[in-house]
């Protein structure tokens, strides 16, 4: 293992460090593995499925901070509506891999894994509803907020509600890809992008 790839594994244990959260996204990547299970990757290896939550093994978000090292401002109003309209549309099922690119960090370069998902009865019935959306604790960078969501099957509540990240992309709000392949990072043969430093790091702030 190169030194590159335990840095991203330390930092995967790090985003998930409440036994509660560890254990939830356990949950969703066994969830994820069953529905995508026969479909195939870019990656190299078994689908990858597109799924909720946080953090990649894959790369390390830098943690940045503003300049003058101050806390980041409150998030307006408007911000907060795009980051729950972001996850709650990334992450149904239902949504078209061409819309669910447009609202992931990075989402062209991950789009053959986006559509390896989209082909999954089981993944089609899964969505998420988001229940609160601030600034990431202790990220003091501007382009950096937290969104805490549940997934959901058909309408029901699989697990509790877990954190995922949300980036400022040249503007817009959209789900990182950090949170994206932190759970496919949890599966077997994970898409080889999700290692890529520059894919998955935080915006600069």
């Amino acid at each position: 293992m190169s030194p590159a790839t335990s840095r991203h594994r330390g930092h995967a244990r790090e985003v998930f460090n409440s036994h509660r959260t560890r254990r939830s996204v356990a949950g969703v990547a066994v969830l994820l593995v069953i529905a995508t299970a026969g479909c195939g990757s870019s990656g190299g290896g078994p689908a990858s499925p597109s799924a909720p939550v946080t953090h990649p093994h894959s790369s390390r978000p830098a943690k940045t901070t503003q300049s003058s090292g101050k806390p980041a401002r409150a998030l307006k109003a408007s911000a907060i509506a795009q980051i729950k309209h972001a996850y709650e549309t990334f992450f149904n099922g239902k949504t078209p891999v061409s819309t669910s690119e447009t609202l992931l960090q990075n989402g062209p370069k991950l789009k053959a894994t986006l559509a390896a998902q989209a082909k999954s009865p089981t993944a089609q019935a899964l969505s998420a509803k988001v229940t609160k959306v601030a600034r990431a604790p202790g990220n003091s960078n501007p382009n950096v907020a937290q969104a805490t969501f549940a997934l959901l099957q058909n309408g029901k509540q699989l697990l509790p509600p877990t954190p995922g990240y949300a980036v400022l992309d040249h503007g817009k709000w959209k789900v990182s890809a950090a949170t994206f392949c932190g759970l496919l990072q949890l599966q077997p043969n994970p898409p080889k992008k999700c290692s890529q430093a520059a894919i998955t790091a935080f915006p600069t702030g």
